[in-house]
């Protein structure tokens, strides 16, 4: 049986009357407020593929239009749901007479973009650095840099008058190098954040296509909002003035993308920067017992923007232990001896026990490390980009051994940071 909507749900499904915050704390139904609203919007007089929504990733996405699909049938079909990156894609292609790109070009996934520039950042002017640069992190510097629409020839001018390292100045301008490469007329490549900036550019530069695009669209729905980053705020703010018919739904709590460029300061302003504004709370948690509720509230209280207390109806059942350190190292160590313990003394199984961190790929290796040291065995689950696995490395080694082909200097650094001969392949 489904459970009645609260009080505060109910308000936040039906207030459409100008710009909405809905502050939803972990386990409190917002995916199931964001279907009803949707639904309350449709059969209130609002056209179903005039509403924009906004998700995350591409798997909310679909979940969001399955579940809708299951209550509004066909209506679902021609909505206008998915992440903002799709939406950006879609706009450019719907006006390709306005840029340089056509109404088709290439664009990057997140591992095409690491390829691309895995391949060609030697040619960036980083060649001498190549021993310092970590590709990852020059991709985040490039995406911040595109999300905060930097002017590559600014972003050289403040390093050449700011920062004293020569590796800075050298990242800088390999920025300029990236852009022009990617947006050649003749071979236009866009990233995830080029989409987004491209489309903001777009829509300021024209304003009759901004006329065109707000005349699409009546009612604009953003899930994750604390996850958005700076260009895609603009582009909901600027589409959707000056009717400002918006609701986002969030919680600071839950912020977790900042290494990606996402801007929780979105959220916190949201309420001074739309005119007319107001804030929902969501505060009662469906999900988790009191233990762990109550654990969660106290810790992430005196850091909130917003002040809200989140409670649950559901029963007792276990008290949370709280693990720490003085240091990374320290806090691993004490992690792999309380599995240990669970092990040893209390006939729990290494395959019952989950470790969940905030980024696997950035947070991880201390404690990965303390269980290889101590012969925990373990299966870690996007920890970094397929290339860097130490298999995949071998794999390809020995494929170029096959073929005779010859390595240079940047694929030896790349593929030879490992000893061949402790590859599982080997045996030795």
């Amino acid at each position: 049986m489904i459970n009645k909507m609260t009080e505060q749900q109910e308000k936040a499904i039906q207030y459409i009357d100008s710009p909405l915050l809905i502050v939803a704390g972990p386990g409190t139904g917002k995916t199931r407020v964001l279907i009803e609203k949707i639904k309350y919007l449709i059969e209130n007089g609002f056209d179903p593929n005039r509403i924009i929504v906004s998700t995350f990733t591409i798997k909310a996405a679909e979940e969001l239009k399955d579940r809708l699909r299951a209550q509004l049938g066909d209506k679902v079909e021609s909505m206008q749901i998915s992440t903002i990156h799709s939406f950006c894609h879609k706009m450019l292609q719907s006006f390709p007479e306005y840029h340089n790109f056509g109404n088709i070009f290439d664009v990057f996934g997140e591992l095409d973009q690491f390829l691309y520039v895995n391949r060609n950042y030697w040619n960036y002017g980083l060649k001498e650095y190549a021993n310092e640069i970590n590709v990852e992190e020059l991709i985040n510097f490039y995406n911040k840099c595109t999300e905060n629409n930097v002017d590559p020839n600014e972003l050289i001018k403040y390093y050449e008058e700011n920062n004293p390292s020569k590796l800075g100045l050298a990242i800088a301008k390999s920025y300029k190098i990236y852009l022009d490469s990617l947006l050649d007329p003749n071979d236009t490549k866009l990233d995830y954040a080029l989409l987004q900036r491209e489309f903001y550019l777009l829509l300021q530069k024209n304003p009759d296509v901004l006329k065109i695009v707000r005349e699409m669209y009546d009612y604009i729905l953003i899930d994750e909002y604390q996850d958005t980053n700076p260009i895609q705020d603009a582009i909901f703010k600027i589409i959707s003035d000056p009717k400002y018919k918006i609701t986002v739904v969030g919680d600071e709590d839950q912020s977790i993308y900042g290494f990606r460029g996402a801007s929780i300061n979105n959220f916190r302003t949201f309420l001074d920067r739309y005119q007319n504004a107001e804030k929902l709370e969501l505060e009662e948690n469906f999900r988790s017992n009191k233990e762990i509720v109550r654990c969660f509230d106290t810790f992430m209280r005196p850091n909130r923007t917003f002040k809200k207390t989140i409670f649950t109806n559901n029963p007792e059942f276990s008290k949370p232990i709280l693990i720490i350190g003085e240091s990374p190292e320290e806090e691993a160590e004490n992690i792999c001896q309380f599995i240990q313990k669970l092990v040893s003394d209390h006939s729990v199984g290494y395959e019952d026990i989950a470790i969940l961190f905030k980024s696997v790929r950035y947070h991880s290796s201390f404690i990965i490390d303390e269980f290889d040291r101590n012969s925990i065995p373990t299966i870690t689950i996007g920890d970094s980009s397929l290339l860097t696995k130490d298999e995949i490395k071998d794999t390809l080694i020995f494929l170029a051994y096959l073929n005779s082909y010859e390595f240079n200097d940047y694929q030896k650094k790349w593929l030879f940071d490992h000893n061949i001969f402790e590859s599982e392949y080997l045996g030795l």
